[in-house]
């Protein structure tokens, strides 16, 4: 009975044994999977927070060069402003010299009007796309950046 209770005894120091050695492995395993895991996922992390800068870079750019724009139409508009002024007041001169030269110059004064107005339209609109165009890459910004918060946690 005693050797029967020794092999068995034996036989279950093996069973833990293997089993020992089986646990082992599979958290081995384990740590290194987690471990290429959490450096993909460190790897994505980069990615986006370059994805991130590069496209605040190029928002940068972009705006930059909508606010160009804005200021050559502005400077176009208060060019126009300024000729409709100076073309209003030399219209009150010709008033007096005759009704042929007054229309002439009341017309010459709606063409600018028209210029000016024509010129103001287009300024509003590319202040609209400009706005339309900063909305559109802040939403995407914020999209990269609550993904990229996503990654970190």
């Amino acid at each position: 009975l005693e050797a029967e209770l020794e092999e068995q005894k034996i036989e279950a120091d093996n069973v833990i044994s293997q089993w020992e050695q089986r646990y082992n492995e599979i958290e081995s395993a384990a740590q290194e999977g987690l471990a290429v895991q959490l450096e993909e996922l460190r790897e994505q992390l980069r990615e986006r927070q370059a994805a991130v800068t590069a496209a605040e870079e190029a928002a940068e750019v972009a705006l930059e060069e909508l606010r160009e724009q804005l200021r050559d139409k502005e400077a176009a508009v208060t060019a126009a402003e300024e000729t409709a002024e100076v073309a209003r007041r030399e219209l009150e001169q010709m008033e007096q010299n005759g009704s042929n030269v007054v229309q002439q110059w009341t017309e010459r004064a709606g063409e600018l009007e028209t210029t000016v107005k024509d010129l103001q339209e287009e300024l509003d609109q590319s202040k609209k796309d400009a706005t339309d165009i900063i909305s559109q890459w802040e939403s995407q910004y914020n999209e990269v950046v609550e993904e990229k918060d996503m990654l970190e946690t």
